[in-house]
Parts: structure tokens; C-alpha cells; sequence
């Protein structure tokens, strides 16, 4: 997973300026997945529009991370 991670952070090029807001707290109701939590807040600062696809198992979070998201933007 750290290969994905940083092929995506290559990827995105977020900027290091980025101060502390919401953003960084939107997960903080969700335990564990931290991997996916850092993949995504990546995305959410990306200076172009990414997109992110979440797949699994039933009941392994991926509604928690779209309602998250969702009530965030």
C-alpha cells in the first residue's frame, strides 16, 4: 500500500503550504484506515480535480467516507 500511496502523492504534488483547517479533521469519526484517510485528504487539496474510487467488502467504511466527504464540501 505505501507504493500506491506514494505513486499517488507523486501524482498530486500537494503543496507543503497547506495550513491546518477542517480538512485535516473530517475523518476524525472514522477508526483505522488511516492509508485511505491520507489518500483521500491528498485528494481533497489537490490543486486539480481527482477522482477516488472506493471498493471492498460490505461494512468495511465506504459510506462513512462518502457521507464524510459529502457533508464536508
Amino acid at each position: 500500500m505505501s507504493k500506491l500511496r506514494n505513486t499517488i502523492s507523486n501524482l498530486l504534488h500537494p503543496t507543503t503550504h497547506l495550513r491546518k483547517n477542517k480538512e485535516d479533521k473530517i475523518f476524525n469519526n472514522i477508526y483505522g484506515r488511516d492509508e485511505i484517510k491520507q489518500i483521500i485528504q491528498m485528494a481533497l487539496k489537490a490543486e486539480q480535480p481527482v477522482h477516488a474510487l472506493l471498493t471492498g467488502e460490505p461494512g468495511c467504511g465506504k459510506t462513512q467516507f462518502y457521507e464524510r466527504i459529502g457533508g464536508f464540501l
